[in-house]
């Protein structure tokens, strides 16, 4: 693991202006759009998943990971893995 992501830094902005959709304007990711690719990436991956590994397969800090994940309805953290409702 990069020591950028163990120091928890994180080289993007904040969030979209809109929650579902990428500001073409400033390039950012709106938090439920970011959240939904979380969600869809973590059930693919069929094993646990913490908000380390997923910080590293989308290049972020793990604050990022952790806000996108209680931000979504059917995604929350168990220390730190990810888990979704209906496991």
């Amino acid at each position: 693991m990069t020591g950028r992501l163990s120091q928890d830094i994180d080289q993007h902005g904040e969030w979209g202006s809109e929650e579902n959709a990428w500001d073409p304007e400033t390039a950012e990711v709106g938090i439920q759009l970011f959240a939904n690719a979380v969600q869809v990436w973590s059930m693919f991956q069929r094993r646990p998943v913490t908000v380390f590994m997923a910080a590293e397969a989308f290049n972020c800090a793990p604050a990022r990971i952790r806000e996108a994940v209680e931000h979504h309805y059917w995604m929350f953290l168990k220390s730190d893995l990810i888990e979704h409702e209906g496991e």
